[in-house]
């Protein structure tokens, strides 16, 4: 035996009207996240993000920020200095001579070689801060 439910007009309006702002919704995240050409934010093919803007960030591989544990295999990489938990690490051939710097900053040496050290720590917080040499390399 069938059962027929009757269904009012009003609940159909309603059932489509939330269809229609679902489907706008889904629209929108698309232009969010998607391959469209006016999206900030684009998943290619083969998983890169791109967030694009003044100049594109590419993610490609794995990204963590504010993770408890990194992946074995996972490497970051930058262009710049690296900062977290309050101190800056950078690369460099000698002390700094310009710039705010923090105790507990790092620079370490591009320039490694024997009777040389692995870098220099700031001591003590100032432009340009008071440095020590750490970590000397044997001859």
């Amino acid at each position: 035996m069938t059962s027929l439910i009757n269904i009012s007009p009003d609940n159909v309006a309603a059932i489509r009207d939330g269809l229609n702002e679902l489907g706008n919704a889904l629209l929108s995240i698309h232009r969010v996240a998607g391959d469209d050409n006016s999206s900030r934010l684009v998943i290619d093919g083969s998983g890169s993000l791109r967030i694009q803007g003044t100049s594109d960030t590419v993610f490609e591989g794995g990204v963590g920020i504010g993770v408890s544990s990194v992946t074995n295999g996972i490497s970051l990489e930058t262009s710049g200095p690296v900062k977290f938990q309050g101190k800056t690490f950078t690369v460099g051939n000698a002390v700094p001579t310009i710039g705010l710097y923090n105790i507990g900053d790092i620079i370490w040496n591009d320039t490694p070689k024997p009777e040389s050290n692995l870098g220099w720590i700031c001591i003590r917080t100032g432009t340009p801060g008071e440095w020590r040499s750490f970590g000397a390399i044997s001859g």
